[in-house]
């Protein structure tokens, strides 16, 4: 993997910064009432992962993400890919309730 992701971390949102990339194998993520913003050229890569997120706002532009073996649990989430690529490889399973996602190219 390229260099470390450099992330910001404020009050209630996580920035990555231009070209970051985050490497997640076996990690569980939690994000209550939390913004996750992905900028230009970021990439995550979810290897046996579980994301378990709870009314956070997911902005993905030019994002790729690649889930492997991943459950992705989105309750009451929106989710708004701008000119993203969503691979899911190897079964994985989304469960999606009360969930609003728009793709926009």
């Amino acid at each position: 993997m390229g260099p470390a992701a450099t992330i910001q971390r404020h009050p209630k949102k996580v920035l990555l910064a231009d070209n970051s990339q985050i490497g997640l194998d076996n990690s569980k993520i939690c994000l209550i009432d939390e913004e996750m913003r992905l900028e230009d050229n970021a990439q995550i890569r979810l290897s046996n992962a579980g994301i378990l997120s709870n009314n956070p706002d997911f902005l993905l532009a030019n994002a790729e993400i690649r889930l492997d073996k991943a459950i992705t649990r989105l309750d009451s989430v929106e989710c708004r890919l701008e000119n993203a690529d969503m691979e899911i490889d190897r079964a994985a399973l989304i469960c999606l309730d009360n969930v609003e996602i728009s793709f926009d190219k």
